[in-house]
């Protein structure tokens, strides 16, 4: 972990620049004036997308210049990014179909890197106009916010499904999990990912695995699944924010372990986050029911 420390600066700063990237990202949605291209890997590209991941280079890297820089809209260095103890790793859109789309269900997501551990994120909701950003051993923390720049501070209730399934007791965890409000991709959702357990547990399809990672932590669903790859810049900012709540826990579903972030690769197959006894409720019944992980989206 080195020197660095993180304090309540740091979250302020963070706020004010997922903020900045928030808001004109909103005004484009709202005023529908973007444009639109498609990526080498079929998935889209828009204007707000670029002019979001503008603002987050500039804020950020005045927020911490000696951070390296890892987004979904650059092109990646791993040569220096490697060498570097912390990175921010960015998705100036999480969503961008949603986006286009016009649902509102998507983010914007930051997160800081500090050793491979996600140590410092926020989320942005700019269709419900909230933010959520937190901090290892700065807790996390919760805003409403409209166009003017005022911030409402507000409660987080702590997800409840999981609180007493930390035992070994495997039918008391099985009877949380069925219980528990699950959300899941939209896309996977579609793609037929679950159809074969759709009557045993309560799916819930969203967009954004940040923002769906965000609602779990601030205690609006009980756990965040996929069984697709996911890269760094989708889930840093959601898994700094899981990792300020007591007793959650965040795995990828391959190896069963958290994410080391800032590999060479920068990519998870597979994740489970939320209180710790529903993640290894879930781990335990995807592996019952042979559910397979997906290595692409192919």
């Amino acid at each position: 972990m080195g020197d660095f420390e993180i304090h309540a600066d740091h979250l302020f700063g963070l706020r004010d620049a997922l903020y900045r990237a928030a808001i004109a990202v909103r005004e484009l949605d709202q005023n529908r004036r973007f444009d639109v291209e498609t990526k080498g890997d079929n998935t889209p590209l828009t204007t707000a997308d670029l002019a979001a991941n503008s603002i987050l280079r500039d804020e950020l890297t005045r927020l911490d210049p000696n951070a390296a820089w890892l987004s979904e809209e650059n092109e990646d260095d791993p040569a220096l990014r490697l060498e570097r103890e912390r990175v921010w790793i960015v998705d100036p859109i999480d969503g961008t179909r949603e986006f286009v789309d016009g649902t509102g269900e998507y983010s914007v997501s930051v997160g800081m890197s500090v050793g491979g551990a996600p140590d410092l994120g926020g989320v942005a909701l700019p269709g419900e106009n909230l933010l959520i950003v937190g901090g290892r051993g700065v807790g996390l923390r919760i805003w409403s916010y409209d166009a003017a720049g005022n911030f409402s501070e507000q409660p987080g209730a702590l997800s409840q499904a999981g609180a007493d399934i930390d035992s070994a007791d495997r039918p008391e965890s099985e009877a949380a999990l069925r219980k528990a409000r699950i959300l899941v991709s939209k896309s996977e959702t579609k793609r037929g990912a679950y159809a074969d357990v759709a009557q045993d547990l309560n799916f819930v399809p969203a967009g954004s695995i940040a923002r769906k990672m965000a609602l779990c932590a601030i205690g609006r669903a009980d756990l965040v699944i996929s069984l697709y790859p996911k890269s760094e810049w989708d889930i840093c900012g959601g898994a700094a924010l899981l990792r300020c709540q007591a007793g959650a826990a965040l795995i990828e579903l391959e190896s069963g372990l958290p994410h080391i972030f800032n590999q060479r690769e920068p990519r998870t197959i597979g994740l489970a986050g939320g209180p710790a006894g529903l993640v290894r409720a879930f781990s335990d019944y995807r592996a019952a029911k042979a559910l397979p992980l997906r290595h692409s989206y192919d």
